[in-house]
């Protein structure tokens, strides 16, 4: 009996990370969205993206593989209908884009050390 309450415990502990995790998806999807002005509904449908979707939700993808430091697969469950290639090709789109365009490395700096609990 003792193994079937720590099974439900996990379970419950599980189902809840994972609604927190998803709520993350939300705040950060609805900020990358909102510096592109798009909608954030725009960044979780099925492709094709517009190109400001495409690079609010290559953002997203990028800040919560990278920074939050989700796996690849829960990245692709979230943003990219399970498609890991797909994460792969923001996170490559994000840190090129950092090299060339200083706005948006300052403010995916912001966003960095706003996910880690810093003064922005």
């Amino acid at each position: 009996m003792a193994n079937l309450a720590v099974i439900s415990r996990l379970d419950e502990t599980t189902a809840r990370m994972d609604r927190f995790v998803r709520a993350l998806a939300g705040v950060v999807g609805r900020s990358c969205a909102a510096r592109e002005g798009v909608a954030a509904r725009d960044l979780f449908d099925e492709q094709p993206w517009p190109k400001p979707a495409a690079r609010a939700r290559a953002a997203a993808i990028y800040l919560m593989r990278v920074e939050l430091n989700l796996s690849v697969e829960d990245v692709a469950k979230l943003y990219c209908a399970g498609d890991r290639r797909a994460v792969s090709r923001a996170n490559r789109r994000i840190e090129d884009a950092r090299e060339t365009d200083q706005a948006l490395d300052n403010w995916l700096s912001e966003m960095e050390r706003a996910l880690k609990g810093q003064t922005v």
